[in-house]
């Protein structure tokens, strides 16, 4: 089934100067996702999967779409020009949002969706855009780390396990990918025939 979003009326809610109606929700729901889409926006996504804009320099929140009620956020992340660092983030056009079912779509500026994937026979903990842009990870609770290339499509499975992993990212670099399973922390280096290296945390042991 192709998934869509469903483009809503742009309505602001300008933040207001009173406290109390400034701490006002906009709706009742719980926030799922966060992220920068630029130095100036930030998007943001609510458990009844509405996509929100907020804007630094008007203080709008803006409808932006609605999700398919079948598809719930775990985790959402912007492909950033420039990089994140301080200076950094020109905007971009691509979003990526993961769900609790194993799929993940790729979202334009518009939201509307560009490809919908899915990759995990559980719900993905962490989506994330590599720092050069190549490419992108997940990773779920089936146990599975995967890399994909910036249109979707996929390029290796690097971590295959029983166990969830409940966190995954980037070296800043692009070379390797740290994540978190069970009590312990592991690194695996992209290169040809490197090992994983795993490491307890509340020691100095690494194996």
């Amino acid at each position: 089934m192709k998934l869509k979003t469903r483009i809503c009326k742009r309505n602001s809610a300008k933040v207001s100067e009173n406290p109390q109606e400034r701490n006002k929700p906009l709706n009742s729901y719980p926030l799922s996702c966060v992220d920068w889409s630029s130095n100036e926006e930030i998007y943001f996504v609510s458990d009844d999967h509405q996509i929100y804009k907020w804007n630094d320099v008007s203080r709008d929140t803006v409808e932006v779409a609605k999700l398919p009620d079948d598809f719930i956020p775990t985790d959402m992340h912007w492909l950033l020009l420039g990089g994140r660092s301080s200076g950094g983030g020109k905007g971009s056009d691509t979003l990526l949002i993961c769900s609790t079912d194993g799929r993940f779509v790729i979202l334009n500026k518009s939201a509307r969706v560009e490809r919908s994937i899915s990759a995990h026979t559980a719900a993905i903990s962490s989506g994330r855009w590599s720092p050069d842009g190549a490419g992108l990870l997940t990773a779920a609770e089936d146990g599975v780390i995967k890399i994909w290339s910036r249109s979707g499509m996929l390029r290796s499975t690097v971590i295959q396990s029983d166990e969830p992993i409940r966190c995954a990212r980037w070296a800043p670099t692009s070379t390797a990918i740290v994540f978190s399973q069970g009590g312990h922390i592991s690194i695996k280096p992209l290169a040809a025939n490197s090992k994983l290296i795993r490491i307890l945390p509340y020691s100095s042991k690494v194996t």
